[in-house]
């Protein structure tokens, strides 16, 4: 076992105690720390706001006021602490009632100390994940809040005949001289009885529709309360809402103005937002691969050590064996979830390698063989575009994986007259107008929207039984032919 500076502390929350002891013994000699423990739900909260523990290991059936599921959704509310649940049922009505309290892992009652171990390796990565991202949805927040445009997300409802007002930022209380908690949750046409008049409602259904950004000309809004020009802007988010940017303008002059002071915000949040996450998923491929990879090495190397110091015992060599093998699928598994996270061929060879690393691992995982054409100069795009193509091409063979049913895929990436073209054609069922469409098509709008960031255009084509062709054509001025 590496050394560790600082030893993670667990709180143990089991009624048993013969099995508290256990675990406890089990912890200490992986070199975590029990920080405590706590027989009913009770105690286990007070142990968790007075100790703060690492992670929570709790008991799903505690006796008491509070059973394990109600306890670990209790904690979970106030500390953001990682809960594992440890378990001898396995029927799905407790597992789906647990599921609701969000744990990391399950161990089923008897459980070894090897998959202790790697129950509690992979919850503190995952919390780390998950840390990083409620950050980045805090800065999220603070942006949508910060923005001097008003801003409001809506949902789509009755099949885009009407929406429903998901969020509304300050500037747009602001503008609409109204609380928010006044209109969030109710219907557009109902709280803003003019929006069909002016157009806004329709424009909202066909972006829903089409997933293409739009701007509405400037457009003049009345009811009873307010009346007021707006320039809108309007977008749809991979997850499916539908967001409207939109300044109250007087004249002609200032909406233009205030048109290009917003897209050249929005534009930049965008750029801000696709960089920081790409440098989340940097950093955390890097902890991965540098310190969990580090620390699973060592334990190899300790373990070869103890191999040889063993006396001549089958069960002890056994154990020892059975060590080895987790500690190498666990390493195996840190580095395929570190190049997932973000791949080092990117970086360190470009985006071609790249791109044939990721068709490689593609067929290996899918048994579906792959062709890659990926000659291009590199300097010809910006290392925002560059990421953007590889993400592309990510979710493209995720997508075939998943709903393709194919028995082959081709990727170009070339430079032709003034554009760089990224192209990805397989040969099977084909996509249909309604999926490219439909609600759950997130991946083609995600991909859309880094297209889009990225400067290009976004295609998708599909004939039945005959394939899909996704494009991307990014505008190169000075690029010759090749």
């Amino acid at each position: 076992m590496p050394e560790k500076t600082s030893p993670i502390r667990i709180l143990i929350v089991e009624d048993e105690t013969i099995v508290a002891q256990d675990i406890r013994l089990m912890i200490e000699a992986m070199g975590y720390k029990a920080a405590g423990t706590a027989t009913t739900g009770e105690g286990a909260l007070e142990l968790a706001a007075a100790l703060c523990p690492d992670l929570i290991l709790i008991d799903i059936s505690l006796q008491g006021v509070l059973d394990g599921v109600e306890t670990a959704a209790e904690i979970r509310r106030r500390h953001h602490k990682p809960v594992i649940f440890i378990t001898a049922m396995s029927d799905p009505g407790t597992l789906q009632r647990a599921q609701g309290s969000e744990p990391f892992a399950y161990l089923y009652k008897p459980f070894e100390q090897r998959e202790l171990y790697a129950a509690v390796e992979t919850a503190l990565v995952k919390h780390r994940m998950e840390a990083a991202l409620r950050e980045s949805e805090e800065r999220y927040r603070r942006l949508f809040e910060g923005m001097k445009s008003g801003v409001a997300v809506y949902e789509a409802v009755d099949g885009g005949k009407d929406f429903i007002l998901l969020d509304f930022n300050e500037a747009a209380e602001r503008i609409e001289r109204v609380d928010r908690r006044r209109v969030v949750g109710r219907r557009l046409s109902e709280v803003f009885p003019g929006a069909g008049a002016m157009g806004l409602i329709e424009a909202l259904r066909r972006v829903w529709r089409t997933g293409l950004p739009l701007l509405l000309p400037p457009a003049f809004y009345r009811d009873d309360r307010i009346e007021g020009w707006r320039d809108t802007t309007i977008y749809k988010l991979p997850s499916g809402e539908i967001v409207a940017v939109y300044d109250d303008v007087g004249e002609k002059r200032r909406a233009e103005e205030e048109l290009r002071r917003t897209a050249d915000e929005l534009q930049r949040l965008a750029d801000h937002l696709q960089t920081a996450r790409e440098n989340e998923r940097t950093r955390i491929a890097h902890e991965l691969h540098d310190e969990l990879g580090q620390a699973l090495t060592a334990m190899k190397m300790d373990i070869a050590w103890l191999v040889d110091k063993l006396p001549d015992d089958p069960r002890l060599r056994k154990r020892t064996a059975d060590l080895a093998a987790l500690a190498d699928f666990t390493l195996k598994n840190v580095r395929q979830l570190s190049q997932e996270m973000r791949p080092g061929v990117l970086d360190d060879l470009g985006i071609g390698p790249a791109v044939e690393w990721l068709a490689g691992d593609f067929s290996e995982r899918t048994g579906i063989p792959s062709r890659v054409s990926a000659a291009l100069d590199e300097s010809l795009l910006s290392k925002g575009q560059i990421t953007a193509l590889f993400r592309i091409v990510q979710e493209a063979l995720t997508n075939v994986s998943r709903h393709a049913r194919a028995g082959s895929v081709r990727i170009v990436l070339k430079a032709l007259r003034r554009a760089v073209v990224l192209r990805i054609t397989d040969n099977g069922r084909g996509i249909t107008s309604d999926e490219i469409s439909g609600r759950k098509s997130l991946g083609l709008v995600g991909m859309r929207e880094r297209a889009l960031a990225a400067g290009g255009r976004f295609t998708i084509e599909g004939r039945t039984g005959r394939g899909t062709k996704v494009q991307i054509v990014i505008p190169a001025p000075g690029v010759g032919r090749s």
